[in-house]
């Protein structure tokens, strides 16, 4: 056995032990379930069904809390409204910070992603209204309940995502760890057992800090923390990246624990390839870019003469892939911001992808 591989087989008895031990102590399994029996639902709206759930933490994860700013969302993290967008489609998203419920409705106030009458909402939903107005909903969306489903806003100047549920301090359990001692940290059982449309199979975590899913570390992903955002602002593409990730699990994951997410960027990179394969299976990748372009002869438009004159230039037309016709390249823009290949009349079948883009 190599030096190396030593390495690797302490990292995984120090790492992985304590874990598993944590996670199935009879003392820390008792505190879930008290916390599940005392936990309230804090609402901004109803749950949609189908959907999956993602719980995000604050600090570190979408917002830099200690930076001097003029205002909040100088300090967002970049792509943060593009990625609760995004996984809005096909996750309901819930907040679980380590803060109280005051500096939550705080920070996520200021930062836009609530409604400037959450602390209404959240009574309002404690005393068991169903009335969508002192919800927070306009009218026009209580007259009509599908752009509630669906996101959408009236306003296009709102966002078109919302915020399900908020947790805090108060939901969270201690636990005792050899190393660090005892700490704070957020076991999920406590809104499964809530919430039964939400379980370990289609639920997901984002947190800085791994030991906040101590207690169900199938379903964390550690993000890379987001500090000094005057400096790192420009460069930082953690929350686009992650919002590919969200909707490729989405679409081809039924079970979210058989993932590992630690390796999310190489799961993405995997499913590129698949697509490439579909697309291009003769050569399973796109066109040489090198190869010289065929050159033939178009009628373009001379701007000099009359309306009516037309002459003849040479136009370079890149060579296609035999199963890929030229008008059935998309010219759709990209917004992800990733590479992207062109589309052809050979589609992926829904669900196609999912077990061959797991690493």
């Amino acid at each position: 056995m190599t030096l190396n591989s030593k390495r690797k087989t302490c990292k995984f008895v120090f790492c992985e032990l304590p874990v598993f031990l944590s996670k199935n102590r009879p003392e820390n399994i008792e505190k879930v379930s008290r916390r599940a029996k005392s936990y309230r639902a804090r609402k901004l709206c109803d749950p949609r069904p189908g959907k999956h759930l993602l719980v995000l933490d604050v600090d570190y994860t979408i917002f830099d809390h200690l930076t001097p700013a003029e205002s909040a969302r100088q300090l967002a993290r970049p792509y943060l409204y593009e990625f609760l967008s995004r996984a809005y489609v096909y996750y309901d998203i819930a907040i679980w910070s380590a803060t109280s419920m005051t500096w939550i409705l705080a920070k996520l106030g200021q930062l836009g992603v609530i409604p400037p009458n959450a602390g209404a909402i959240l009574h309002h939903h404690a005393t068991g209204s169903t009335n969508l107005t002192q919800c927070g909903a306009d009218e026009s969306e209580q007259q009509n309940p599908s752009v509630i489903q669906s996101g959408e806003r009236p306003n296009p100047l709102e966002p078109s995502f919302r915020i399900s549920l908020l947790l805090d301090s108060s939901d969270m359990i201690s636990v005792h760890f050899p190393t660090h001692g005892v700490k704070e940290v957020k076991p999920l059982a406590v809104i499964w057992d809530n919430h039964p449309q939400w379980s370990s199979h289609n639920t997901i975590m984002f947190d800085d800090i791994r030991r906040n899913f101590i207690m169900n570390p199938k379903n964390g992903l550690r993000i890379r923390s987001y500090r000094d955002a005057h400096v790192n602002f420009k460069t930082d593409r953690e929350l686009r990246g992650l919002a590919r990730y969200l909707e490729l699990i989405a679409q081809n994951e039924p079970d979210f624990t058989r993932l590992n997410h630690n390796h999310w960027e190489r799961y993405i990179a995997k499913c590129k390839r698949v697509k490439r394969q579909i697309i291009y299976p003769e050569t399973s990748s796109p066109p040489n870019p090198n190869l010289q372009p065929e050159v033939r002869n178009f009628p373009v438009y001379d701007s000099r003469t009359t309306a009516s004159t037309v002459s003849s230039a040479p136009q370079c037309v890149e060579s296609l892939s035999p199963r890929t016709h030229q008008s059935d390249i998309s010219t759709e823009p990209n917004t992800s911001g990733e590479e992207t290949s062109p589309k052809s009349g050979v589609v992926d079948a829904p669900g196609d992808t999912g077990s061959s883009c797991r690493p």
